[in-house]
């Protein structure tokens, strides 16, 4: 038996009202956790919490540290961001290096970024700022002229790009929002 229109339009209607009730209760808490400090495991019992009193499948663990880890740490590379595009910061240090954390986890294309120095102008930036894919622990440090000189600026462009998806800068999502 195949439904009708009216039947098909019904059912992604509730699909995409579930779907807008659980985010946004998920930017609630997100938001929570960045102006209230709340944790990872505040953040999993709310959503948690959410989950049960609505009567909804809970998401799992994993989902909901990846949301989580990757929504703060993009928060805070949004403010770093800020922070090192100010014209006293940029006078003063006119060089950034994108840097990772150094361990296992590091993935391939962020690696291969590792202690990359351009120019804070440079249009690379627009590509890979981060966060550079979920859960990137990725950063970028600024330099003066003289450290990024001493450390190697580079001339030419990558030959990798950031996850599907997180290519961009805050300076982007800041003129679109």
């Amino acid at each position: 038996m195949k439904l009708s229109d009216a039947y098909k339009q019904r059912a992604f209607t509730v699909g995409a009202g579930y779907k807008t009730f659980a985010i946004e209760q998920t930017q609630k808490e997100i938001r929570s956790a960045l102006e209230d400090g709340n944790s990872l495991g505040e953040f999993k019992r709310n959503m948690r919490a959410f989950f049960d009193v609505n009567g909804l499948t809970r998401d799992s663990s994993h989902h909901l540290f990846t949301v989580f880890q990757t929504n703060v740490l993009g928060s805070y590379q949004h403010g770093r961001y800020q922070q090192l595009s100010t014209p006293i910061m940029l006078k003063a240090r006119p060089m950034w290096r994108y840097k990772t954390v150094g361990d296992s986890r590091v993935r391939a294309t962020h690696a291969e970024m590792n202690g990359k120095i351009y120019p804070a102008n440079s249009e690379v930036w627009g590509r890979w700022f981060p966060p550079c894919g979920f859960c990137c622990r990725c950063t970028v440090e600024a330099l003066s002229h003289e450290e990024a000189e001493e450390a190697g600026i580079q001339t030419t462009d990558p030959v990798v790009e950031p996850d599907e998806g997180f290519s961009g800068s805050p300076q982007g999502w800041l003129e679109g929002a």
